[in-house]
């Protein structure tokens, strides 16, 4: 069983949030070689999709490395305690993959 990725070229630049809008968090310019976070929400082969999609930015060369974090099931958001690991250990995290 395979999973085909096609992923767009990333951005080279940043976007700038503009003043008419009050973001809600600071954009900042990701790291030469970003550690990617991923959580599995447990629905069917999100978990294969989200590895695919880390091996194939790796293989690109547009991150250095990805992590998985799988959730107990798709009710639950991730605790406070795993977010808090998650934000220390990643400079981009995918959450979440519908059915």
């Amino acid at each position: 069983m395979s999973i085909e990725v096609t992923l767009p070229a990333p951005r080279t630049h940043v976007i700038a949030p503009t003043a008419a809008a009050a973001p809600a968090h600071i954009w900042r310019r990701l790291p030469d070689a970003p550690v990617l976070g991923l959580i599995d929400n447990t629905k069917t082969r999100a978990g294969d999709l989200l590895n695919a999609i880390g091996r194939e930015l790796k293989r690109r060369g547009v991150i250095s490395s990805h992590f998985l974090y799988r959730k107990p099931d798709a009710a639950h958001s991730i605790s406070e305690e795993v977010r808090a690991d998650m934000l220390a250990r990643s400079h981009v995290i995918i959450s979440g993959v519908g059915d």
